[in-house]
């Protein structure tokens, strides 16, 4: 399995210009002998997915990949030795390297040596001295590394708490434990420490940094992944950003993003969009969603295996707090109706059920009102019907309901 990239900020990337630049050249050299031969490509997101850069062969361990961007972009360089295709049963995923890297309209060089370079097979690192390449000759991507450097401390904290976690919580509960909730919520209330910190030294990069590319990116990753901020503390930042914004050429396209994210901050009152029930019928949102209620609206899916896995403990919550005064509101982005029938009468999910007509779409009101570009998202909406926080799920949801009812 794959290691799934996030590329940051996918709506700001791999835009067409007419700019006149010379475009880019990538060397590369990779030193070992298992580097002989090998498919490597650059690609970068889309609104629409994944595109390709550049792709290109390589031969003795160096290739070369050339074309062109608007701006400088944040992509990724992957170099798959593999001689036989990612649908053969003896693929090998240990043999594809992946490096996450700015590119600009430069001449930039890649090396690195096959034995230690990051592979892309998820778990595949353990027992791995890896080491990153060595890219020159991009300015933003010395950025990018200089900003990776600044935050490396809080994210190392964050992801050992993280591991923690799973080990000591998830795992557990998966397995029947009796009770590893109360150290689950330890460990929860730790990692939202952990996490704030991230974001405080992410923040204070990008003001001290207004007219970085990293800095705009990380600005419009820090919104498109999770809207955990008012709506005054993302304009505050963004107006910092503001006049390197206004020198692209998406910058229209930004200023949509803006004032959709906006509408979902933190403290707003959630926007209705129309969903269909389990009759077939399509009703607004807002004819569900209980008044002076406290209110889970849970995005999921049939095929979702993290979504599923979270059903047995959603129950627990929602049958204990029920009666305070709690609801949950499950959306499905599920594209077949019947398999998203079915996954409701397996689950037994007695709570409010809808499913976007739309499925999972770009094009879908779940992705272009309230940004739900995975799941599962789990968002709380207080009783006077304004968001109260994201990341609702595990410990993290038992924490926070523990914390409101006993106030």
């Amino acid at each position: 399995m794959r290691k799934i990239i996030l590329i940051v900020a996918l709506v700001s990337l791999c835009l067409a210009s007419c700019k006149e630049k010379e475009g880019f050249v990538i060397n590369g050299n990779i030193s070992g002998d298992e580097a002989a031969s090998g498919k490597v490509s650059l690609v970068c997101g889309t609104p629409e997915g994944m595109k390709v850069l550049a792709e290109g062969k390589m031969k003795n361990g160096k290739f070369s990949l050339k074309g062109k961007v608007d701006v400088p972009t944040f992509a990724v360089i992957d170099i798959d030795m593999n001689l036989v295709s990612e649908e053969e049963e003896n693929y090998d995923y240990t043999k594809l390297v992946s490096t996450n890297l700015y590119v600009e309209n430069s001449e930039i060089t890649y090396s690195g040596d096959v034995k230690t370079l990051p592979i892309s097979y998820m778990g595949g690192e353990e027992g791995r001295n890896s080491v990153p390449p060595v890219i020159t000759g991009s300015v933003s991507n010395k950025e990018y590394e200089e900003f990776m450097a600044y935050i490396a401390p809080f994210q190392k904290e964050y992801g050992i708490l993280s591991n923690k976690y799973s080990e000591e919580y998830l795992i557990p509960y998966f397995e029947g434990a009796v009770n590893p909730i109360e150290r689950g919520m330890e460990l929860a209330e730790l990692m939202d420490k952990a996490d704030a910190k991230v974001k405080k030294a992410t923040k204070e990069y990008i003001l001290s940094h207004p007219v970085s590319p990293v800095s705009f990116d990380q600005f419009l990753w820090s919104i498109m992944t999770e809207v955990d901020a008012t709506k005054s503390e993302i304009l505050a930042t963004y107006r910092a950003i503001e006049p390197y914004a206004k020198s692209r050429s998406d910058y229209e396209m930004i200023k949509k993003i803006i004032e959709r994210i906006s509408k979902i901050a933190i403290g707003e009152v959630y926007p209705d969009i129309r969903l269909e029930n389990l009759n077939g019928e399509i009703v607004p949102l807002s004819s569900v969603i209980p008044k002076g209620k406290l209110v889970l609206l849970e995005f999921w899916a049939s095929w979702c295996s993290p979504c599923r896995g979270e059903i047995p403990h959603l129950k627990k919550v929602y049958e204990k707090y029920k009666k305070m005064g709690f609801e949950v509101v499950s959306v499905s982005v599920d594209d077949s109706v019947d398999e998203w029938k079915k996954a409701v009468k397996e689950e037994k999910m007695d709570w409010i059920q809808l499913r976007d007509p739309a499925g999972y779409a770009v094009s879908s009101a779940t992705y272009d009102v309230y940004n739900i570009s995975g799941v599962p998202t789990c968002i709380m909406i207080g009783r006077d019907g304004r968001f109260i926080k994201s990341n609702m799920r595990g410990a993290f949801l038992d924490r926070f309901m523990l914390g409101y009812f006993n106030k």
